[in-house]
């Protein structure tokens, strides 16, 4: 896959206080490559909602700490700005949309990329769901210290729009 990303994400990630300290190079790497991926997704179904694991999240907010290399990045992806949602799924009326997009999501990153969305530690993916489900679960250092999550474990912690009347630079 081409990069897409005017920034270097990995070096940014290393500098972050929000990535947590266990996290090596070759899973900041990880990381990074799921978030484009997931910009891929954004871009070519631009109509459907999709949810990013906790990792994917982390890297977007990242990315948008570089005002100027989001926009510009946003703008060469999508012709206007992708927007963050955060904490879509929390709400107990948001629950069952949250769920389907997470669904659809996992659904067309197999389709499009040929693996699982979700990565599974080897418990059970019920466990894994459960965690998932867990608002207490929503935070990387709170599901990394779930016995039911990893921290390669997707949790569902946002959503995406495009951005009403983003104007070109």
């Amino acid at each position: 896959m081409a990069q897409i990303i005017s920034i270097d994400l990995v070096a940014a990630a290393k500098r972050s206080a929000d990535i947590p300290g266990e996290y090596t190079h070759d899973d900041i790497v990880r990381a990074v490559s799921q978030y484009e991926k997931f910009l891929t997704l954004a871009a070519k179904y631009k109509e459907t909602a999709l949810i990013p694991t906790k990792q994917i999240d982390m890297i977007w907010h990242l990315h948008m700490l570089n005002p100027r290399d989001y926009y510009h990045d946003c703008m060469a992806l999508f012709g206007q700005i992708l927007d963050h949602e955060a904490g879509f799924g929390e709400r107990q009326s948001e629950k069952a949309a949250h769920a389907v997009a997470l669904d659809i999501t996992a659904a067309l990153w197999k389709k499009e990329f040929g693996e699982s969305y979700l990565v599974n530690s080897g418990s059970d993916q019920g466990d894994t769901a459960s965690c998932m489900a867990d608002v207490s679960c929503r935070s990387v250092a709170s599901c990394m210290a779930d016995s039911r999550c990893t921290a390669r474990i997707a949790g569902p912690v946002s959503t995406h729009h495009f951005a009403e009347g983003a104007a070109a630079a």
